[in-house]
């Protein structure tokens, strides 16, 4: 209860004790802290400081549970004295802006005639406000000092999780609502900032939710559908010519039946079509031009039409004109939903529009314009769809990065071969010695090796007079055979492979030296690891044509691993 008391003071001249002639008023705040405030003189009488007492015990009872104001007492707010005002904001019992303590219903209504001011359909604004209904009845907010991040975020989770539980993307339906609502308080100065920056809108699904028509789905959909019957009051042919309209401008439905005849302006230099910006959703006029086809379909459309007419008048609304689509699509055997789950219904003539663009290699910037999107990501991310046969086509024009094997001579028929290297090298790989100058090498060493024989694990008879034998498990001490006819790194284990014909006359043995020579002019084929050399794999070179080498493979002695090399 307020205490309204006369206060005394000591007379600075006199020194003697005096009454105040103004009242005052002590009351507890909402942080139950002692205040005193000056009332009304005394020659005004009592009962006015002590109403004003009263009033001020209510406001301080509304700031301790957080209830809007009634309308009286939110009418004295705003009409009383400033310097009363600034103490009650400095002890933080009202808010420096009164209209931040009005009932949250008050503020909805000023958010719904901003939204009708803008422009903005009917069914927007009506879905939105329901939207922030729903979020003040959850939630209980009172005021728009109770929108905070617990509040927003507890309700956003009770939607994905709670009884009849939306998907993700409903989800950020309703965040982008309250979003709106809040930027709009905070920029009519309700507000002192968003409390709204730390939420981010759910992750949904990388899908496609349309699925946009083939060039030939499309003519096929034109062809039928101007010929068929009379459906959601449009004739066939209106049909076939609002479907081409929409695919040509990529305009949206609600865009096309705001369209009025004089909106096209048919001359046969510069067909134009004119979007006012009052009709269209980012609220900023769009001027498209015709292709020359339209522009004369279109003159005999609008034959007998005033230019005050709209040019669709007959057609639904946003909702039916999916279902007409789509009987449409019933009619001409034209598939409405694909095994991903994405669905063809009007608007995906829109999404034709830019992906068509794409195909024939617009600039995407171009396409941004003509779609009319804020950001390239959005036109190329949402818009612009990329077919099987697309994606196939153009991996056909990727390069190729296979080289062909090239095919050398034997060493069965008296001619040297190059080495392993220079088989799987690609075509233009030049300026390698071959086997002949690694024999030069081979001879020019004194170096001799000694030790045990090589395994043979395979013998294949070549066309020519002699047999290539391939050895495995040997180390390069240890080669005791002819000259080299095919030497290399196979992909197998890391192992090398080194072949011998049996019939070729030889003068000394293979020594390291030889191997060394090899290696120094390959050093790609050098093994990682010296020992052992060769390792639980083997390859033989056949000559099964004359003059011809070809790789074949052969099963590891010691593993029993097939491995094709060929």
């Amino acid at each position: 209860m307020a205490r309204i008391f006369i206060p005394t003071y000591t007379d600075r001249r006199t020194g003697k004790r005096r009454k105040s002639s103004i009242f005052h008023i002590e009351f507890k705040d909402h942080n139950l802290l002692t205040r005193r405030v000056m009332a009304f003189p005394v020659t005004a009488g009592k009962s006015r400081s002590e109403a004003l007492g009263t009033k001020l015990e209510r406001l301080v009872a509304c700031r301790a549970v957080k209830e809007p104001l009634t309308p009286d007492l939110q009418q004295w707010v705003e009409d009383m004295s400033q310097a009363l005002r600034d103490k009650l904001v400095e002890w933080a019992i009202i808010d420096g802006n009164p209209k931040r303590l009005k009932p949250i219903s008050v503020h909805l209504i000023g958010y719904c005639h901003e939204l009708k001011a803008k422009g903005d359909d009917r069914r927007h604004i009506r879905q939105t406000i329901a939207k922030l209904g729903r979020l003040v009845k959850e939630q209980g907010i009172r005021i728009i000092a109770d929108i905070d991040v617990e509040k927003v975020t507890d309700f956003l989770t009770a939607l994905r999780l709670g009884k009849g539980a939306v998907g993700p993307r409903t989800s950020n339906y309703y965040l982008v609502a309250i979003r709106g609502f809040v930027n709009w308080l905070v920029r009519v100065g309700r507000m002192n900032a968003s409390p709204l920056a730390g939420i981010e809108p759910n992750r949904t699904e990388d899908e496609e939710t349309r699925w946009p028509l083939s060039i030939e789905d499309m003519r096929t959909l034109l062809d039928v559908t101007a010929s068929a019957a009379t459906r959601f009051g449009m004739t066939g042919a209106e049909r076939a010519i609002l479907y081409r309209v929409a695919v040509e401008t990529g305009y949206r439905a609600g865009e096309l039946r705001s369209l009025t005849v004089a909106s096209f302006d048919l001359n046969p230099t510069t067909p134009t079509v004119r979007l006012l910006a009052k009709d269209t959703k980012a609220k900023r006029g769009a001027t498209l031009p015709l292709r020359p086809e339209m522009a004369t379909l279109l003159r005999c459309y609008f034959a007998n039409k005033l230019p005050t007419a709209l040019a669709f008048p007959n057609m639904p609304d946003s909702r039916r004109t999916a279902d007409m689509i789509r009987e449409d699509l019933r009619e001409a055997r034209i598939a409405i939903t694909n095994d991903l789950g994405a669905s063809r219904d009007f608007h995906c003539l829109r999404h034709c529009c830019g992906t068509w663009l794409a195909a024939v290699g617009t600039n995407p910037k171009v396409i941004q314009t003509i779609m009319r999107h804020s950001t390239m990501r959005l036109t190329m991310d949402r818009y612009v769809h990329a077919d099987r046969e697309q994606t196939a086509s153009a991996l056909k024009k990727f390069p190729d990065l296979s080289s062909p094997m090239r095919q050398v001579d034997t060493g069965t028929d008296g001619r040297a071969a190059e080495g392993a290297c220079a088989l799987l090298a690609p075509e233009g790989a030049r300026g390698k010695p071959n086997v002949a100058e690694l024999g030069q090498r081979a001879e020019a060493s004194d170096e001799s090796a000694t030790g045990r024989k090589p395994t043979e694990i395979q013998q294949n008879q070549s066309s020519g007079s002699g047999r290539i034998r391939t050895y495995v498990g040997a180390r390069p001490a240890d080669l005791q055979s002819a000259p080299i006819v095919h030497s290399g790194t196979l992909p197998h284990d890391n192992a090398i492979v080194v072949q011998y014909d049996i019939k070729a006359p030889s003068s000394r043995p293979l020594a390291n030296s030889s191997l060394e020579a090899f290696f120094s002019c390959f050093p790609q084929d050098r093994p990682a690891s010296p020992a052992p050399m060769f390792s639980r794999s083997a390859a033989c070179v056949s000559a099964s044509t004359p003059r011809k080498t070809r790789i074949i493979p052969v099963n590891c002695p010691v593993c029993n691993h097939r491995k094709d090399v060929s």
